[in-house]
C-alpha cells in the first residue's frame, strides 16, 4: 500500500486504505460478506470523503453489503464501478446516512438476484446522480425495493437520483428517571426548528434551561427556536433543568 495511506486494512481478501485526503481505495480482490458489527472502515468512515476501487471486487454466493457506507457522512463522490455483485443478496442501508453524497458510479452492479435493497439510499439528501448498469433492478428479486428512482436512459447506462428522501431524526429527551422521549423528522432542504420543551417539570423547584447534546450538558447547547441548517446524522438533545435551591429557614429565637 502506498505510504500517503494514514489507516490500512484487509476486507477478505482485499486491501484497503484511506488517504490524508480522506480517499478510500478498496484493492482488487474477494471480499467478505460485510458483518453485523459494520464495514471494515466502520470507526473511521466519517472521515471518509471519496471511495474508489482498484482493479475488480468479487464477492462469495449470499453475501450481503448491507451498510457497508452507512454513516460516511462526509463522502462526496464514490465510484464503485469495479464491484462484480451478481452473487450479493443484500444491499440494505449501504449507502444510509450519506448525507454529502453527490455523485455515485455503481455502474457494474447487477441487482437481480438481490433479495433486500431495503433503504439503500436513505438520508441521501445531496445524491444528484447515480450510473447505473442495465443490471440494476429497483425490485432486486422481485422480493424487495430499494428507495424511489427518477431514471433516464444514458447511452447503455441509465442515470437516476431519489425522487424522496428521507430526513434525520431529532430526539427529545426529559433527561429524568421516567425517560421519556419524543421524536420529530427534518425535511431535506428545509431549515428545522428547534422545539419548546415538551416534558412537564419534574418539580415546582425545577426550570428548563436549554437542549443540550449530552446529558451532562458538557455538549452544544440548542435553545428552542433555534434555527438548524441541515443535519448530517441523528441529533439527540437532552433536556437541561435547574434546580431552585431549598431555603430552610432558621428557628426563632426567643
Amino acid at each position: 500500500m502506498d505510504n500517503n495511506f494514514v489507516k490500512v486494512g484487509k476486507w477478505g481478501e482485499c486491501l484497503w486504505g484511506i488517504n490524508e485526503n480522506g480517499g478510500l481505495f478498496i484493492i482488487e480482490g474477494l471480499a467478505d460478506s460485510v458483518s453485523p458489527e459494520g464495514s471494515p472502515w466502520a470507526e473511521v468512515a466519517s472521515t471518509i470523503t471519496s471511495a474508489n476501487t482498484v482493479g475488480t471486487v468479487t464477492f462469495p454466493d449470499g453475501a450481503s453489503l448491507s451498510g457497508l457506507f452507512k454513516g460516511c457522512k462526509n463522502m462526496v463522490t464514490a465510484d464503485l464501478s469495479g464491484f462484480v455483485t451478481g452473487n450479493v443478496r443484500n444491499m440494505s442501508s449501504m449507502f444510509e446516512g450519506c448525507a454529502n453524497l453527490r455523485e455515485l458510479d455503481i455502474s457494474s452492479f447487477d441487482t437481480r438476484r438481490c433479495s433486500n435493497m431495503h433503504a439503500m439510499f436513505s438520508k441521501c439528501a445531496n445524491l444528484e446522480e447515480i450510473l447505473l448498469a442495465q443490471d440494476f433492478s429497483a425490485e432486486g428479486d422481485g422480493s424487495t425495493r430499494c428507495d424511489r428512482l427518477a431514471v433516464k436512459e444514458y447511452g447503455k447506462y441509465k442515470k437516476a437520483k431519489p425522487i424522496y428522501v428521507e430526513g434525520f431524526r431529532v430526539i427529545y429527551h426529559d433527561n429524568l428517571d421516567e425517560e421519556l422521549s419524543r421524536e420529530d423528522r427534518t425535511t431535506p432542504g428545509i431549515k428545522y426548528t428547534v422545539e419548546e420543551p415538551m416534558f412537564s417539570s419534574p418539580s415546582d423547584r425545577a426550570v428548563f434551561v436549554s437542549w443540550n447534546t449530552d446529558p451532562d450538558a458538557k455538549g452544544t447547547y440548542y435553545r428552542p427556536g433555534k434555527t438548524i441548517e441541515a443535519l448530517d446524522e441523528d441529533l439527540n438533545l437532552y433536556a437541561i433543568w435547574a434546580w431552585a435551591p431549598v431555603i430552610k429557614q432558621s428557628p426563632q429565637i426567643r
